[in-house]
């Protein structure tokens, strides 16, 4: 429900131009979480208990 919100409240203060920097921010979170998944893979190491 806040998701929605949030939305709304964006458009209705921002304007149209709210969704396209939502969608920038949207891509760049999504861009950044996918590197710190692969980097972590990457340097995943064994722990012997």
């Amino acid at each position: 429900m806040g998701n929605l919100a949030g939305v709304a409240a964006a458009i209705s203060v921002g304007g149209a131009g709210s969704v396209f920097w939502m969608w920038v921010f949207a891509m760049l979170g999504s861009s950044l979480a996918f590197v710190e998944s692969v980097l972590a893979q990457l340097h995943k190491k064994e722990i012997n208990l």
